[in-house]
């Protein structure tokens, strides 16, 4: 083969034989400290998980003594408008002097054939806002809990064409020309193209035609702050009976849109109260809680399969798994904790939370374990528990520390409701950190003693595993292996 150049040749071993830099020795040397920390704070881990599980224990216990000091805040205006600017000063100088008073319920009426102005319409409308006035939520009906109208008609502030007939049901049936009514009732094409939906005018100005009909009805807004966040009690109570009443509760979805389920020949119903935002954002967080115990049940799964199966006897690791997860909500529990006792707010947004610091923590495990399965089977459990210590938990450290820096850093952000949830991420995120050291790892230990122990991953406590599936001697499962048998520890069956 081609030999290089006796130059060539003494310039590559040269160079190869070049000492490292200032920043390779500095790094080296780094890596080293932490190495030995790691492996002595393993080695203290895998002789005594015991100790290590009781003092985890009782870390968990003083920082959820901090759920003691728990406050939630839900306020968009406090949580994602910048405190202390001029903006927010002049605000609470306007409310202070004019608070605000008012709430609306606005219905739409989308006809379902012809127009929306036709007498039987009509009167089906009338005959909703009859069963909206029945309404009652602790004694208040429409009446008490309305605007008053200072003019004559209806005692309520509503805003809607059914006024030409002063909402009076017998006044429409006795109409003989409803049309003609309207257009008589001193609307003006501005105002009916308010009240009414698609509306044709002819060439007078007059209205003919239109496909949906608004009703608004402007409500006092009595609130005040509960808990962080903002209550009118019995103006939420009355919109909720008002949109249980239009079955807007259990809407008909049947069609490309949803609608309220409020049974009419003649219209379909859209509702839109001042509670329904907050009913749509509740309903959201409660199926983020159906996700997050989903998104639980699949990591569980994916961790048994990934950590040593399902099928062998002996070196499965369900409850390993279990243990896994159970250090990831002990790290969440405990980064709330010490969140709360700082005082930081707890806001809706903190429900994403668990998403983040689950998947942080199964990445953690299978980490630990691959450097565990890595080390030779035959030393000591607690030398091998040191090993992998010290090789895993400097990667974990250097990740840990690189998320609990960006998101400490991001507390100084000028939104509260940012601020808050990067405090509470980074403390979860520290306390993975600390708690999958000292509790996972003791797990890890105990499940490596149950494997030299060769007993049953789920019932360990059971020397030869249960008459259905008894354990094998480790010699009979070779020699069966040895003679092309299968292994006798591969099922449970």
């Amino acid at each position: 083969r081609p030999r290089l150049p006796h130059k060539m040749t003494h310039s590559v071993v040269s160079h190869s034989l070049q000492p490292p830099n200032v920043f390779s020795r500095w790094a080296a040397t780094v890596e080293s400290f932490f190495e030995a920390k790691f492996y002595s704070i393993g080695f203290f881990v895998g002789s005594r998980p015991g100790t290590s599980l009781v003092l985890s224990l009782l870390l968990l216990i003083v920082c959820c003594s901090g759920f003691s000091q728990l406050r939630s805040e839900s306020r968009a205006d406090k949580l994602w408008i910048p405190q202390g600017t001029r903006a927010q000063s002049d605000e609470a100088l306007y409310t202070a002097h004019f608070p605000p008073g008012t709430r609306f319920a606005n219905l739409l009426l989308e006809s379902k054939a012809g127009s929306a102005l036709e007498k039987p319409f009509l009167q089906d409308a009338l005959a909703l806002h009859g069963k909206v006035e029945a309404l009652s939520f602790e004694g208040a009906n429409l009446t008490s809990v309305c605007i008053p109208q200072p003019s004559g008609g209806h005692p309520c502030f509503i805003s809607s064409v059914l006024g030409a007939w002063s909402y009076d049901a017998a006044s429409l049936a006795s109409d003989p020309d409803p049309l003609a009514t309207l257009n008589a009732a001193g609307y003006s094409a501005e105002t009916l193209r308010r009240l009414l939906g698609s509306p044709v005018f002819d060439g007078q100005g007059k209205v003919v035609s239109a496909r949906a009909v608004s009703i608004a009805y402007l409500n006092k807004l009595s609130r005040e702050v509960v808990g962080g966040r903002y209550q009118d009690s019995v103006g939420d109570g009355w919109e909720e009976q008002l949109l249980n009443a239009l079955g807007c509760n259990a809407p008909d979805c049947s069609s490309d849109t949803c609608v309220c389920s409020y049974a009419s020949d003649q219209f379909t119903v859209y509702a839109f109260a001042t509670r329904s935002f907050s009913d749509a954002f509740s309903a959201v967080v409660q199926g983020d809680l159906g996700l997050i115990n989903f998104a639980f049940i699949i990591m569980i799964f994916y961790l048994v399969l990934n950590l040593g199966g399902l099928c062998h006897k002996v070196n499965s690791r369900i409850l390993l798994a279990f243990g896994c997860v159970l250090c990831i909500v002990v790290a969440g529990a405990s980064g709330y904790g010490v969140s709360m006792l700082l005082q930081f707010d707890y806001t809706p947004v903190h429900s994403v939370l668990p998403f983040v610091i689950l998947g942080i923590g199964v990445d953690n495990c299978f980490v630990i374990m691959n450097a565990v399965d890595r080390t030779e089977a035959s030393l000591p459990v607690a030398e091998r528990v040191a090993v992998a210590v010290s090789r895993g938990g400097v990667s974990i450290m250097v990740t840990s520390m690189t998320d609990f820096v960006a998101f400490s850093i991001s507390v100084a952000s000028s939104l509260p409701g940012l601020s808050s949830f990067c405090m509470y991420a980074a403390f979860c995120v520290l306390f993975l950190f600390v708690f999958q050291l000292a509790m996972f790892t003791a797990f890890a230990t105990m499940d490596l003693r149950r494997v030299r122990l060769h007993r049953i991953d789920c019932c360990f406590c059971l020397p030869n595993g249960f008459p259905c599936c008894p354990t094998v001697p480790r010699k009979d499962a070779a020699l069966a292996i040895e003679k092309g048998d299968k292994d006798t520890q591969r099922s449970f069956v």
